[in-house]
């Protein structure tokens, strides 16, 4: 998985896309659909978009831009209707809950926005935990992914701020430290497991929980 800043951005982005898909790696790519280099992707059908989406138009616009909305929304068909299998990501903050976004009839993947307890520089308002709850019921943890930074670090979960390696690495390594961080959910098997369990989407410190069990016992 590729998650940003914005990946289409980087130059060389799209050649980095075609030789992992050479090699049959499917790929996932996060982005906010306003850079369309879609064109030069050669195998779009193993090459997953998660389009992100603040709202409806005037909740993603306030947010992002004027005009970004319909520039997304663009991006998104032109995905479709070169094969590429598209999912849409909903960030879902106080301003945005309850309101319906619908794109293309796409499934929409909710995620929570987040607060100083995931990054102490973030000044975001909180959700509340009921909010949480209702946004993500049922849970659905267990995405098993390496996701490459724009920085260059490689992390076991697109959404974790630690390091397990770093684009220099050699990829076995890279792999076996993957796998160790996969260890202590293999002794607890509550649920499908998370790479990140100590942190598990920064939603033990959002819903105040002692730990993953907790969280995934509210969210069931």
């Amino acid at each position: 998985m590729f998650c940003g800043g914005e990946v289409f951005l980087l130059p060389k982005f799209t050649q980095l896309v075609n030789k992992l898909l050479a090699q049959n790696i499917f790929i996932t790519i996060i982005t906010n659909g306003t850079i369309d280099k879609l064109a030069e992707i050669k195998d779009p059908k193993n090459c997953q978009l998660l389009v992100s989406f603040d709202g409806p138009k005037s909740i993603h616009d306030q947010n992002r831009g004027a005009g970004n909305f319909d520039k997304s929304k663009k991006f998104v068909k032109n995905a479709l209707k070169l094969g590429f299998p598209v999912e849409i990501m909903y960030l879902v903050s106080p301003l945005s809950y309850g309101k319906k976004l619908s794109i293309c009839n796409l499934k929409n993947n909710y995620i929570t926005l987040k607060t100083k307890s995931f990054d102490n520089t973030l000044n975001n308002l909180p959700l509340s935990p009921d909010q949480i709850i209702t946004i993500k019921k049922p849970f659905n943890f267990g995405c098993y992914q390496l996701s490459l930074q724009s920085n260059g670090d490689i992390t076991a979960c697109c959404e974790s701020l630690t390091a397990i390696a770093d684009i220099t690495d050699n990829p076995k390594n890279i792999i076996n430290n993957f796998k160790n961080t996969l260890l202590p959910c293999q002794k607890c098997q509550k649920c499908l497991g998370c790479t990140s369990p100590d942190f598990l989407c920064g939603y033990i410190k959002e819903l105040n929980a002692k730990n993953c069990q907790n969280v995934v016992k509210l969210l069931s």
